[in-house]
């Protein structure tokens, strides 16, 4: 039985313990909390093309709104997270809320999720600009769509100049390929893109909890 869907992501990003580097698994006990306090999917995974001495996590958590998250935060269901966020954790996560601007879970159910950070290069807080950004993303995730990428974007609720966009691939050497395809009708809307926002990439290995999403 499948989980309901929403396009409304909660993503937690940290740099990771050795611990965890070393067993994923030890995120499970926090996953089942956090499972307990929402319907919607849950997914986590380490960054693959992380530097081996810089291990990094990343987590996308479904609500229904950023107000139910918020209520869950503050619940005393809460509480028990903390000592296991410890363990996997090793550095204060990033926590923010962005609303896809379609459903994401087709990217981040893929066997490797690229996840691309675009960040007005004046500041991650204007607004005006991460419109921008977002129009032009859209448009590309529009193109690479019609290609049958799986992608998705949308702007960061506490960043509005910030746009995060994921894309589903088979493998990193899959998404080098069709890079290298050096389409000529993604052009115009990257030298656009490259002229409003700094960009930040990395490629995960996200997995659903309980394999349900």
């Amino acid at each position: 039985m499948s989980t309901p869907k929403t396009n409304l992501y909660e993503v937690i990003t940290a740099s990771a313990t050795e611990a965890y580097a070393a067993d994923n698994t030890i995120f499970d006990e926090g996953l089942a909390l956090m499972a307990t306090q929402t319907s919607y999917p849950i997914l986590s995974g380490p960054q693959i093309d992380a530097p081996a001495e810089e291990p990094k996590i990343s987590v996308f958590i479904g609500w229904s709104s950023i107000e139910e998250h918020l209520a869950a935060r503050e619940s005393q269901a809460h509480a028990p997270l903390m000592p296991i966020i410890a363990k996997v954790f090793a550095s204060k996560p990033d926590v923010i809320h962005v609303p896809f601007t379609s459903d994401p879970l087709p990217a981040l159910r893929a066997p490797v999720t690229e996840i691309a950070w675009f960040t007005a290069k004046a500041d991650a807080s204007d607004k005006e600009t991460g419109d921008n950004i977002l129009q032009v993303v859209q448009q590309l995730v529009e193109l690479s769509g019609s290609r049958g990428v799986a992608v998705s974007t949308g702007q960061v609720v506490e960043r509005p100049g910030q746009v995060v966009c994921v894309a589903g691939w088979e493998s990193i050497e899959a998404h080098q390929a069709f890079t290298a395809k050096r389409d000529p009708a993604f052009a115009p809307f990257f030298g656009e893109l490259l002229g409003l926002a700094g960009a930040t990439i990395g490629h995960s290995a996200l997995k659903a909890y309980g394999g349900v999403a």
